[in-house]
């Protein structure tokens, strides 16, 4: 990305697919999310960036996420619950990037933009969007959030202040409903970090990923890395 734009401020994370046209698509749709917000976490262009904006969905809300099946293996592949189990994993990753960065003066943020009326929702979930007709969100409201993390002034200060939350129409929200049964421990989170890097080719203890975010830590608050 950096050999081909000189001045990366903001990256936006966007993914996956919600389809159901089989177990390949699934796999495809749920490492995406991972593997996309994995690798804005650990090095590549964040260094550069002032802030990562993860785009994630009310459905990453209602489902726990399942570390040691994210891409459906074990069970029948449903394309929405695997896109739901892909927007969970966005926010898991969103925290532990943002632990990983803190200090480097990189904001790693959630998006749920509300349930907007788009070609996604209408194809993906034909049932919900027949029965919310005439009550979800233009198109222009649901991204107006992301926009305002990705662009505003205010929202850098506020965005490095609340690194790693979720935000919903311009504040902070619960990325766990109360009773909704959707956390996860320390160590499936350590497991979800460990299979998304390892998906695209990391090797930890050490490895260039973790020096990468060392580094940019490092060059964040003008500590050089030995």
């Amino acid at each position: 990305m950096l050999e081909n734009f000189d001045n990366v401020k903001t990256i936006v994370m966007e993914c996956p697919l919600m389809n159901n046209i089989g177990t390949d698509a699934g796999a495809g749709a749920g490492a995406g999310a991972g593997s996309a917000v994995g690798s804005g976490g650990g090095g590549g262009g964040v260094n550069a960036a002032d802030r990562v904006v993860n785009v994630s969905s009310g459905g990453g809300l209602t489902v726990q996420l399942d570390v040691d099946d994210l891409v459906a293996d074990r069970r029948a592949y449903d394309g929405a619950l695997q896109y739901a189990h892909a927007k969970r994993a966005q926010m898991e990753l969103c925290e532990l990037c943002a632990a990983r960065l803190r200090g480097s003066g990189v904001a790693v943020l959630a998006v749920h933009p509300g349930w907007a009326d788009t070609p996604g929702v209408r194809t993906g979930i034909p049932a919900f969007h027949k029965s919310r007709d005439g009550t979800l969100r233009a198109p222009e409201t649901g991204a107006d959030t992301i926009v305002w993390l990705a662009s505003a002034p205010e929202a850098s200060a506020r965005g490095l202040e609340r690194s790693g939350a979720l935000f919903f129409d311009r504040a902070p929200a619960a990325p766990h409903f109360a009773l909704g049964g959707t956390r996860i421990d320390a160590a499936a989170k350590e497991r979800l970090w460990r299979r998304c890097g390892e998906a695209l080719g990391f090797k930890y203890e050490g490895g260039p990923e973790e020096r990468a975010v060392a580094e940019a830590v490092a060059a964040r608050s003008g500590r050089a890395t030995a």
